[in-house]
């Protein structure tokens, strides 16, 4: 393992392609389920997803992080006639200030390039996810589906803190929370 994050977005190591396969293939599932379940009126809903360890998007040597994964995955699903999903609201927090400046650019450039700015609206946080747990738990208000990926680099998640995060969010339907240990 890297010693740094700066060091690890340099070029992605094999075990982290292994996770972001299985993020992927958990997130195309999730948001999935989330546009067709239960849904015979065919109503548009609202998706969140909250990264609480989102780094810098992209690694140096182009293959993409998490955020960038659910973006892609997330502009599949709009595509898609028969998707039930009108609006994904991402969160992503990242308390390195470098990592989140590349964060926010990168983010932006796909939202951009691939005209999503009516659809994806995307708030990139500057701190760690423990000190904005108010912008998370409005996010998960104003969504009944989402998922929330926890990929810590280098530092402890507090599971009484994640639990805090989601406890009282009663107009969630459906959460699947991906942690990495």
């Amino acid at each position: 393992m890297k010693n740094t994050a700066q060091e690890h977005f340099e070029k992605e190591p094999p075990h982290t392609a292994i996770k972001h396969r299985l993020f992927k293939s958990v997130y195309d599932s999730c948001i999935s389920i989330s546009s067709s379940f239960n849904n015979k009126t065919k109503e548009k809903r609202q998706f969140v997803y909250l990264d609480l360890y989102a780094g810098c998007g992209k690694f140096n040597d182009e293959n993409l992080g998490s955020p960038l994964i659910a973006l892609n995955s997330s502009k599949t699903q709009l595509e898609n006639h028969s998707n039930n999903i009108n609006k994904i609201n991402m969160i992503l927090s990242e308390q390195n200030a470098e990592n989140a400046k590349c964060l926010f650019k990168n983010v932006q450039e796909y939202i951009d390039n691939n005209n999503l700015s009516n659809n994806i609206v995307s708030t990139v946080l500057t701190e760690s996810w423990e000190n904005c747990t108010e912008q998370f738990k409005q996010g998960l208000n104003n969504s009944d589906w989402g998922m929330i990926f926890a990929d810590p680099f280098s530092v402890e998640l507090k599971l009484p803190d994640l639990k805090s995060l989601i406890d009282n969010n009663s107009k969630l339907k459906d959460i699947l929370i991906l942690i990495n240990t």
